[in-house]
C-alpha cells in the first residue's frame, strides 16, 4: 500500500498521464515488453473495425447528440501454456465507457489500482480505460487457470500475450498522410465546424484532411475559372483550323462570309485562342477529376467501413461521367475542329453537383 501510494505521489510530481507514443514504446522495451508484430497489428486493427461497424447501431442514440463519441478500444490475445501441457488461449476488445468488465463488476477492480488525482486528466475514471480493463480480465483468466494458488501461477503458468490500443472517433485511427499532432487535431476541429454550419452530422472522421482539403479548395477554383472560361473562350462555331494558338480580334476569328460584322452579335470581349483555351480546360478538368478521385477513395476507405456517407457515391459517379464526357468532347474537338460542341452538358452537370444548387430540390 505504501508502495503504490509513493508511486502515485511520483506520478503527481512528474506532471503527465503518459509519456507520448514513443516515450511509452521506450519505457515498455525496458520493462522486457517489446513491439507486437505488424501481422499482430494488422490484426488487431481489422478485429477492432468489425467490432465498431457491428456496435454503430447502438450508438446512434448517444452519437446523434450534440457531442462528438470519441471510441478507444484495446484488442488482446493470449496464450497460456499450463502445467501438464495443456494449453489455454483466446483474444478480447475492450472499449472505454460503460460496456466493458470493470463497470458489470460495479468499477470494482480486484487484481489493479487505477492511479488517481493526476495533473492530466485528473477527473478521468481510469478503471474504465480499455486497456486497464483487458489487463484486469486477463488476471482473472490467470487465476481461474491456475486455481487459486499463486505461486502455481507466478512459476507454472507460462503466459504469452499481445495488446494493441486504438484511439478513435468511431474508426481505428488511420491517418490519410503523416502530420503533426497540432495540426492535424487543428485540421479535424475545422472539419467538423464545417459540418455544422453545413446542418451536417458525421460521428466519424478520419484524420488529417490536407490533401482532401486542398482537393476542395482547388475544385471550388477552378469551377470559377470555368465560368470565367466560357465567357472568354472562343465559340465553337467560329474559325478553330486557322491561328489555333495565336490571338487575333473576335471580329476576324468570328466572320460569317458576306455579312457585315456590325450584324454579328458577340459578347464584345476579347476571345482567347482555341488551343489555349484548350489547355485551360484540361488544367480544369484534372482539378476536377483528382478532387473527385479523392472524395471517392475518402469514402471507400475510411466512412464506408464505418457505416456513413460522409461523400454521395452516387454524386461522385455523375461527377466522374461528366469528366469523361468532357473528357471526349475535348479530344474530339482537338482533332476534328468541330463547329458543335457538347461541353456544355458537362459544365451544367459540374455547377448542378455544387451542394447549394442540389439543396434547391430539396426546398418546398
Amino acid at each position: 500500500m505504501e508502495g503504490s501510494r509513493a508511486y502515485w505521489v511520483y506520478l503527481q510530481k512528474l506532471q503527465v498521464d503518459n509519456f507520448g507514443r514513443h516515450g511509452c514504446f521506450f519505457v515498455l522495451e525496458r520493462l522486457g515488453i517489446h513491439k507486437a508484430a505488424q501481422s499482430f497489428a494488422k490484426r488487431a486493427d481489422q478485429e477492432v473495425r468489425r467490432y465498431i461497424r457491428g456496435s454503430n447501431e447502438a450508438l446512434k442514440d448517444l452519437t446523434h447528440q450534440d457531442v462528438m463519441h470519441k471510441r478507444v478500444c484495446s484488442f488482446a490475445a493470449y496464450e497460456l501454456h499450463l502445467p501438464g501441457g495443456a494449453r489455454r488461449e483466446g483474444a478480447m476488445i475492450r472499449e472505454n465507457g460503460f460496456w466493458s468488465a470493470s463497470t458489470l463488476r460495479g468499477g470494482k477492480c480486484r487484481w489493479l489500482r487505477a492511479a488517481q488525482n493526476l495533473k492530466v486528466g485528473a477527473l478521468v475514471d481510469r478503471t474504465l480505460c480499455s486497456e486497464f480493463q483487458t489487463l484486469e480480465e486477463l488476471c482473472d483468466i490467470f487465476e481461474e487457470a491456475g486455481g487459486t494458488d499463486l505461486a502455481t501461477i507466478r512459476t507454472q503458468i507460462q503466459p504469452w500475450l499481445c495488446i494493441m490500443e486504438s484511439v478513435s472517433t468511431s474508426l481505428a485511427r488511420v491517418p490519410l498522410l503523416k502530420a503533426d499532432p497540432r495540426k492535424e487535431g487543428i485540421g479535424q476541429a475545422a472539419w467538423q465546424l464545417e459540418d455544422c454550419l453545413r446542418d451536417r452530422l458525421v460521428t466519424s472522421y478520419p484524420s488529417s484532411l490536407e490533401k482532401v482539403a486542398h482537393a476542395d479548395f482547388l475544385y471550388t477554383r477552378a469551377l470559377t475559372w470555368m465560368l470565367i472560361l466560357t465567357v472568354f473562350e472562343t465559340p465553337s462555331w467560329c474559325d478553330n483550323e486557322n491561328s489555333f494558338f495565336n490571338w487575333i480580334s473576335a471580329e476576324e476569328r468570328c466572320a460569317i462570309e458576306g455579312v457585315p460584322s456590325s450584324d454579328i452579335l458577340l459578347s464584345n470581349v476579347p476571345y482567347i485562342p482555341p488551343g489555349v483555351g484548350l489547355i485551360a480546360e484540361t488544367v480544369i478538368l484534372f482539378v476536377i477529376a483528382r478532387k473527385l478521385l479523392l472524395e471517392r477513395a475518402l469514402q471507400v476507405r475510411y466512412f464506408k467501413p464505418i457505416g456513413v456517407e460522409y461523400h454521395s457515391m452516387w454524386v461522385i459517379r455523375f461527377g466522374l461521367v461528366m469528366c469523361i464526357w468532357k473528357s471526349l468532347d475535348m479530344l474530339a474537338f482537338a482533332i476534328f475542329r468541330m463547329t458543335f460542341r457538347t461541353s456544355f452538358i458537362a459544365r451544367t452537370g459540374f455547377l448542378v453537383m455544387l451542394p447549394s444548387v442540389r439543396r434547391l430540390g430539396h426546398c418546398e
